[in-house]
């Protein structure tokens, strides 16, 4: 199945596809079912390729993941859906920035994040940054502290 998704922030193509599954459940089972639609999964990717954003802070001997995906206040509705969709993550609401944000922070959260991306493939240049994120992800959760050798590659 192939799924265009278009218009501004994708609000439009978002809403197009959530209506198409609500109507064809009984095809593709529950819109709410988590990670059992892989068509919403699909589309997550293809969402996050446009909007998603993969961030590595290391402080000292510290590493902190976080993926975020901030859209304008008006599609607060499409972060909420991903959040029930997935079944992890937060949405946050910035009003005086008139922005709102869809985090992943906690390690549980991010290894499914990743387990995700390995399944349902990113193909813009962001797959090059999630490449990097999971790498260290994988370290994380081997090493709890990690050596300065693995500083040096998370670094580049």
């Amino acid at each position: 199945m192939f799924i265009f998704v278009s218009g501004s922030k994708n609000k439009k193509g978002f809403r197009n596809f959530i209506t198409y599954l609500s109507q064809n459940s009984a095809a593709f089972g529950s819109v709410s079912d988590n990670f059992t639609n892989k068509y919403f999964l699909f589309w997550f990717s293809g969402f996050t390729d446009a909007e998603g954003n993969f961030l590595v802070t290391i402080d000292r001997k510290y590493v902190k993941l976080r993926f975020k995906i901030s859209l304008h206040i008006d599609d607060i509705e499409v972060l909420y859906t991903i959040k029930s969709n997935l079944g992890f993550g937060r949405v946050v609401e910035e009003y005086n920035r008139n922005s709102c944000s869809f985090i992943v922070e906690d390690f549980l959260s991010i290894s499914k994040l990743c387990d995700i991306f390995n399944h349902y493939p990113l193909h813009t240049s962001k797959k090059l940054d999630f490449l990097s994120f999971y790498e260290v992800s994988l370290i994380k959760a081997t090493n709890k502290e990690l050596s300065s050798r693995y500083f040096s590659g998370v670094s580049s």
